[in-house]
């Protein structure tokens, strides 16, 4: 994983690339100065340059099922989808959601950005961490109608549901 072979590759703390705050820290590298982000964005793109655009998914993918089959854990998250990546976890029967946080803008990195137009849902962030856990609760509980419509789910409990075209 990335996450773990930025810290190995250049010199940070192994929670830095996990981290807003450590995604934002300066390094130094060969090259000059760069944050984190830059680091992680980069490597993954070159991965995806020489491997394919599914590099990413694929291996997490890969290593989902490994753990399904030592533990019977069928449910998991991928965090940070990007770009069209998307596209694989649905083809392997996943939902694509998009945690959207007011007053935080995404990041304007190339290697940030993520087809919107695969999202099935959108959790809005916009209260407590306890909200969040019952926006995403309210989410699995609403998974089935992902198939026809798209969710729009708000801190005060409030969800927007959206026919499919």
């Amino acid at each position: 994983c990335l996450r773990q072979a930025v810290p190995y590759l250049f010199d940070c703390n192994s929670v830095d690339p996990f981290t807003r705050e450590g995604k934002d820290k300066i390094v130094d590298t060969v090259e000059g100065r760069k944050s984190v982000r830059y680091l992680l964005g980069t490597l993954g793109d070159a991965l995806e340059d020489y491997f394919g655009e599914f590099f990413m998914p694929y291996n997490a993918v890969r290593q989902a099922r490994q753990v399904e089959e030592e533990e019977g854990n069928r449910n998991f998250v991928f965090p940070s989808v990007r770009k069209n990546q998307g596209v694989y976890y649905k083809r392997q029967g996943g939902y694509v959601v998009e945690v959207e946080r007011p007053g935080i803008e995404p990041s304007s990195h190339k290697f940030d950005q993520w087809n919107r137009d695969i999202v099935d849902a959108v959790i809005v962030n916009d209260g407590t961490v306890e909200d969040l856990k019952n926006s995403a609760a309210r989410l699995m509980l609403n998974l089935d109608r992902l198939l026809t419509h798209t969710l729009r789910i708000h801190a005060n409990g409030n969800t927007v549901m959206r026919r499919r075209p």
